[in-house]
């Protein structure tokens, strides 16, 4: 009976841990972020469908860029944000839950063909303009 008793308490554990590992939601901070290059975005638990944005650096509350919705955990964005912002990622699940990366600074690259006159004007300052979806949702299957 003792024996019984023991591994329903584990298997209760270990389902308990599962749930718990499950429900964490967590967008990944890329390594780099190089303006007018691809990078991919990814994160883990929520739920989908996912609403992925481009915030000013640490004020999620303030959207740089609107991505485009997408069920995957990931998407390939590329950087259309002036070099020198310091940006933050956030993903909001189905459920209003949001999840977000540390600010990452956009460093220069090779070209500024991507950026728009609203998000080349955004470096260092509060405004809220939005540019347009750079974003592709990966397909994962």
């Amino acid at each position: 009976m003792q024996t019984a008793s023991f591994y329903l308490l584990v298997s209760g554990l270990a389902a308990a841990s599962v749930a718990i590992a499950q429900s964490t939601f967590t967008v990944n901070t890329p390594a780099a972020l190089i303006q007018c290059q691809p990078v991919q975005i990814t994160w883990v638990g929520g739920t989908a469908p996912y609403f992925p944005r481009i915030t000013q650096g640490g004020n999620t509350a303030n959207t740089l860029v609107t991505l485009d919705q997408t069920n995957n955990q990931q998407l390939t964005w590329n950087t259309n944000v002036a070099a020198g912002t310091t940006i933050t990622i956030a993903v909001t699940d189905s459920a209003g839950t949001t999840a977000a990366t540390a600010q990452v600074t956009v460093s220069p690259g090779s070209s500024s063909s991507c950026l728009t006159e609203s998000s080349s004007s955004v470096s260092g300052s509060t405004s809220s303009a939005s540019s347009s979806s750079a974003a592709t949702s990966s397909a994962a299957s």
